[in-house]
Parts: structure tokens; C-alpha cells; sequence
């Protein structure tokens, strides 16, 4: 048996048990599932407070995080013998000046005898 032939939903209507069960629901069948909707989405979320724009620095481009400087080297020659260029938004990853500088563990407590 083909899933077809037991799903009554096609793309563009709903069961009618479908409609009823759901809340509210918007299609938006021109934008692209992945960065337009994770702009979309970001958007949605700042509302109306935030005035997020609708793309970002990394809009369509892969990203490389790598670790070490060997990881580095290695993407950046990879690169290099396909002739693609690599561009450097941050320089290296730092801890932020507060990590690690006081313990979410509370001291030991001496007892009466001092120990």
C-alpha cells in the first residue's frame, strides 16, 4: 500500500479533521526552507521591540569553525586549490573575561573543631 493512498491531505488542503485539530496556520510557499526562515523566524521573535534586519553577514555563505590553527591551515588550503577565497570574521575564540574567575561551587565550611 502507497502512503498516497491512505493520506487524505494533499500539499495544499487539510482534512477536514486536520483543520479542526490545528490552530491557526500561515503558509509562506516563496521563501526557502532554511536561511529565510531561520531570518523569519528571528524576526518573528524580536517583535515589536526589536527591528531585526531581514539577512545577516553569513546569508548564503558556508561557515568553517575550526579549532586549532592545524584546522585552520587545513581550510584554508583546501580552499585554496578549489580557488575559493576564506574570509576571517572573528580572529580567534576567547573565553569572556568573567569565565572561570569565581566558582558556582561554594566554599567548604570548617566545622566547631576547625576542620
Amino acid at each position: 500500500m502507497r502512503a498516497k493512498e491512505f493520506i487524505a491531505e494533499d500539499r495544499n488542503n487539510l482534512s477536514p479533521t486536520a483543520k479542526s485539530a490545528l490552530s491557526r496556520m500561515v503558509v509562506m510557499p516563496d521563501m526557502d526552507m532554511f536561511y529565510e526562515y531561520y531570518r523569519f523566524m528571528t524576526m518573528t521573535a524580536g517583535e515589536p521591540e526589536e527591528k531585526i534586519p531581514p539577512t545577516g553577514k553569513l546569508r548564503d555563505n558556508p561557515v568553517a569553525l575550526p579549532y586549532t590553527d592545524a584546522e585552520m591551515t587545513m581550510i584554508k588550503n583546501a580552499a585554496s586549490r578549489m580557488g575559493r577565497k576564506v574570509s576571517e570574521i572573528t580572529d580567534s575564540g576567547r573565553e569572556l573575561d568573567g569565565t572561570n574567575t569565581t566558582s558556582p561551587v561554594s566554599k567548604p565550611k570548617k566545622n566547631r573543631y576547625g576542620i
